[in-house]
């Protein structure tokens, strides 16, 4: 299952990266360009900003050790090495899937944590000092 889900990962995010490419190498007038380029005006929510498929997309390539992504996805034949790479990357699906291991472990240490506080309060009400007079 996991390996499955893994290949179906990886073949989507090399689909990414091809139209990442593809739009790195169009002209600026076409809209895809400009839609990809364009900057927002005005307010967000509040919190954490979303992540946007742009920097989803960096962040792989960073994973992958990619610098200089502008000029790789001009040259159409060395970024469709890096598309092939992506294709069996094995980092592009561990990441998460480590980083959310590293969640659960964390999750239960504070269940465990909260636990053993409990205990020590109910250990502590159970033992109250009784003196015996004879």
């Amino acid at each position: 299952m996991h390996i499955a889900r893994a290949g179906t990962v990886r073949f989507i995010k090399s689909l990414w990266l091809r139209w990442w490419g593809h739009v790195a190498r169009i002209k600026n007038q076409r809209i895809p360009k400009q839609i990809s380029t364009a900057i927002m005006e005005g307010t967000r929510k509040i919190g954490r900003p979303r992540k946007r498929w742009r920097d989803k997309v960096e962040g792989d390539l960073k994973l992958m050790g990619i610098k200089n992504r502008q000029a790789m996805a001009r040259d159409r034949w060395e970024w469709r090495k890096i598309i092939l790479e992506a294709k069996v990357h094995g980092g592009l699906w561990r990441f998460r899937r480590i980083r959310r291991r590293r969640k659960k472990k964390k999750m239960k240490k504070k269940k465990k944590k909260k636990k053993k506080k409990k205990k020590k309060k109910k250990k502590k009400k159970k033992k109250k000092s009784v003196f015996h007079v004879l």
